[in-house]
């Protein structure tokens, strides 16, 4: 009887122990997604959010967004666009870029700005990291995996 005691109470304590991951899980708004489509490097992460699906971000959680007037590694955001979508910007000419991403001089200010796919990224000064409230404000979407 004893050896069936313990097993009981081995088996209790396993499942409130999975009972308290699924909570955790499931009560997590933003996180970040395990799934084969997922962007976890240096430059961004992906961000799975219930509402807004996946979306890159900075390594901080920093929403990223694509503008739809760009052009292939040209940024047409210029002026007081940049002062409310600031780019992405690399600090300096980076090598061995992760797959989708790259680095491009903007014409305007000579800063390197980072792009996805040829899009370049932006953020939206108006959100910390982990708030992803400017998706289709102004011709600005976030920036898909």
């Amino acid at each position: 009887m004893g050896k069936y005691k313990s097993l009981f109470i081995v088996l209790g304590i396993v499942v409130i122990i999975g009972i308290t991951t699924l909570i955790v899980v499931v009560g997590t708004k933003n996180k970040t997604n395990t799934n084969s489509a997922v962007v976890d490097n240096f430059i961004a992460k992906t961000i799975y959010n219930n509402t807004l699906g996946n979306y890159l971000a900075e390594p901080d959680g920093q929403a990223l967004y694509t503008y739809n007037l760009d052009g292939f590694n040209k940024s047409n955001c210029l002026g007081s666009c940049l002062s409310l979508w600031p780019g992405y910007y690399a600090s300096k000419q980076v090598s061995g870029l992760p797959i989708n991403f790259s680095v491009f001089k903007r014409s305007d200010n000579g800063k390197l700005q980072y792009s996805y796919k040829g899009h370049p990224l932006y953020t939206f000064k108006s959100e910390g990291p982990d708030r992803a409230t400017g998706n289709g404000i102004a011709g600005f979407y976030l920036a898909r995996p």
